[in-house]
């Protein structure tokens, strides 16, 4: 079994209701997880690493807490290996330039898309997207909007797994309550992506987002 070269960086962003405050508790290198040949050196695999994988992170937000959710998967994953990208000032034929896309959206009011998505929403179908590796993350309200949480990650979802793409990155649904979602897998067992509430559990989001960065990476280096 070959070995594996681990770097990471851990940071974690304290979120508070009305109030943001970020507070680096540590900070190392978590860029990619990638096969080592057995007698490669570490210079040598480092340098593999950051030319094999080009990672392109796109996401609308409204308020802003999708926009921080994304600065947030950024820095834990490295700054210099992920490429950040709000779509409202961004083509989405863009994201036929990356290995790996994460993408962010939020679901408004009763089901709605976020409105920066909804503006560019027919584009989806003709991103060439085919074979493209994609990480979902959402944002939503489980306890004002529980018959929709998370309802237009599902829609995402749908929408580029009919362009081809292939996904990686659902997330448990455990330790949630809401009555209904178009974003769980067909067995409800999932989210086909990550699930954060900043309204009702938004102390939980750093530890959530820093695992589903790790779960990431990991699962990215099993399609390769």
């Amino acid at each position: 079994m070959l070995p594996y070269l681990f770097i990471f960086t851990v940071l974690r962003v304290r979120q508070e209701p009305n109030q943001y405050h970020k507070k680096i508790i540590s900070l190392g290198i978590f860029a990619a997880i990638f096969p080592v040949l057995w007698l490669e050196s570490a210079t040598t695999a480092t340098q593999k690493t950051t030319n094999i994988m080009k990672i392109g992170l796109f996401y609308g937000s409204t308020t802003c807490y999708t926009e921080m959710a994304a600065e947030k998967i950024r820095n834990i994953i490295g700054e210099d290996l992920v490429d950040i990208h709000n779509v409202k000032e961004t083509p989405l034929s863009l994201m036929a330039d990356y290995d790996l896309l994460l993408i962010g959206i939020s679901t408004w009011d009763f089901g709605e898309i976020q409105e920066d998505w909804s503006a560019i929403w027919e584009d989806i179908a003709t991103t060439p997207l085919k074979g493209k590796v994609v990480a979902l993350f959402g944002l939503g309200d489980q306890e004002g909007y529980g018959e929709w949480y998370l309802d237009a990650m599902g829609l995402l979802h749908d929408e580029l797994k009919a362009t081809g793409a292939q996904f990686i990155g659902y997330w448990p649904n455990e330790g949630y309550e809401f009555e209904a979602s178009k974003a769980l897998t067909e067995d409800g067992s999932q989210f086909v992506g990550l699930a954060l509430d900043e309204d009702s559990q938004y102390e939980l989001s750093d530890e959530r987002i820093e695992k589903w960065c790790e779960q990431v990476l990991v699962e990215f280096h099993d399609t390769l």
